[in-house]
């Protein structure tokens, strides 16, 4: 006879792969040793050539999971960067991470088709950027709507592989913590002038920084498999809450509080712990502020805070998005204007309110929606926006379920921490796509410490609180 259930030898705990650790860092550590240089086009064009050529090796050995880790892991650095290589190419890269996949486990395909969110929105992404390309005749008008989707597909991808996938978002925080650290010694946000080189947006690099803060703390640390390393969880999360400070991305931090607020609902047990890097931060930031990059982190706080500031410097421009979006929206409230014509949309009803206002921000010119919503709503109208409430009900109720039965928070603090996003900023990005992803991934198990109890030969799922639940019929499109 076998072994009687329960008795059997153990599985062996799962490890991160520390060889695809080894080449995420070889890809970021010296590029972005070379920016902190000053040297921004030879450290993105090290990055690039480093980057394809691990790439090309994993595809050839027909590594498609390796493949799709590396991608994910070195997404940070692949969004600074691109403008030293192709802008587009990250969306190339993701999609042929993809392909790669499909093409060589023919039984991904079915499986990512019949989980209709995912293929909802795949093909939304699709017919929203090909719509745009038709009526604008620009290619990358909304192409940034498939950057998004396809990050979305490698996580869920990755997630049929825990290890993988945990060891993708440890490649996320060696990503991350390496463009900090190029930064250091500039002490400006990238971005922002003062250094000699300008990159991107800072939220671009406050997302994921937000992203590793976030998973060091839910769930004991489990999606970064520190269940069983407090000093080290206690370490990385201490020190991208000192990162995320120092971005002075102010959609990153509200998107980090957030999240950190829902774990301190759900997971009760972790409130001590929370306390703890909270007065553990604090002391960090008071340190901090006491130096020269504190002014930065003060000026910033004093960007959105001060009341020598008007609402519209506040936001910088967002409340003034608002209100010409509420003067647009009525004259093409069903279909919207049309997918591709967010900037000029904004450009002129913001002339016929700068009739009204003198200080209206940046009156008569093309600007980016700086709200997901704002952005669908204008181009689409209420068809898209019912379209994307639709879909973001579907997850949450998926993710309030998976919580339910497994006790697990990040499905839903992905979903939130994007819902966060997406109204500080267009939102369609790889950087959203991580929150997004994370928010898909509601019903899959993916920590084997909560089946240990087995009753009758079933595995039970421990309850949120530490006890038992019995076990639910999962639906066909949740798995």
């Amino acid at each position: 006879m076998g072994p009687a259930l329960g008795h059997g030898p153990r599985p062996r705990a799962p490890r991160l792969d520390w060889q695809l650790l080894a080449q995420i860092a070889l890809c970021v550590i010296p590029a972005f040793t070379l920016v902190g240089l000053g040297r921004l086009s030879l450290g993105g064009q090290c990055f690039f050539l480093c980057l394809l050529a691990l790439l090309a090796g994993l595809a050839l050995r027909g590594q498609s999971l390796g493949f799709l880790c590396l991608i994910v892991g070195t997404l940070p650095a692949m969004m600074l960067l691109r403008n030293e290589f192709y802008y587009s190419g990250v969306q190339i890269i993701l999609g042929a991470g993809a392909f790669l996949r499909f093409y060589l486990c023919r039984q991904e395909l079915p499986r990512v088709w019949s989980n209709r969110p995912l293929r909802y929105l795949l093909i939304s992404a699709g017919a929203y950027w090909l719509l745009s390309y038709f009526l604008t005749g620009v290619y990358h008008s909304n192409l940034r709507a498939l950057e998004l989707a396809f990050t979305v597909l490698c996580i869920y991808l990755l997630a049929s592989h825990p290890q993988r996938l945990k060891t993708a978002l440890a490649g996320l925080g060696i990503s991350s913590f390496a463009i900090a650290f190029a930064f250091l010694q500039y002490g400006y946000r990238p971005g922002i002038e003062g250094s000699e080189f300008s990159l991107a947006n800072p939220i671009s690099f406050g997302i994921p920084i937000a992203v590793i803060l976030l998973l060091s703390l839910a769930g004991n640390g489990r999606w970064l498999l520190l269940e069983k390393r407090p000093l080290w969880r206690w370490m990385i999360g201490l020190a991208a809450g000192f990162f995320l400070v120092l971005s002075t991305s102010r959609g990153s931090w509200l998107t980090a509080l957030v999240g950190l607020a829902l774990i301190f609902v759900l997971e009760s047990r972790r409130r001590k712990a929370l306390l703890i890097s909270f007065v553990s931060l604090a002391l960090v930031v008071t340190v901090l502020l006491q130096t020269e990059r504190g002014e930065i982190v003060i000026g910033s706080l004093d960007l959105t805070f001060s009341s020598e500031k008007t609402l519209a410097q506040s936001t910088s421009g967002r409340s003034d998005q608002w209100l010409v979006f509420a003067r647009a929206f009525p004259d093409s409230p069903v279909w919207g204007f049309g997918p591709g014509s967010g900037g000029s949309i904004y450009a002129r009803y913001s002339l016929e309110e700068s009739r009204e206002r003198d200080d209206v921000f940046l009156a008569g010119v093309a600007l980016i929606w700086h709200s997901l919503f704002l952005h669908v709503g204008a181009e689409t109208g209420l068809i898209g926006l019912a379209c994307l409430l639709l879909l973001i009900g579907v997850l949450f109720r998926r993710g309030l379920t998976h919580w339910r039965m497994f006790g697990d928070s990040v499905p839903l603090i992905g979903l939130l921490g994007f819902l966060v996003i997406g109204l500080t900023i267009a939102g369609l990005d790889a950087a959203s796509g991580i929150f997004l992803g994370l928010g898909f991934l509601a019903g899959k198990v993916l920590h084997q410490p909560l089946f240990a109890v087995a009753k009758g030969g079933e595995v039970i799922p421990r309850a949120p609180g530490g006890g038992e639940r019995a076990p639910r019929p999962w639906s066909r499109q949740t798995t």
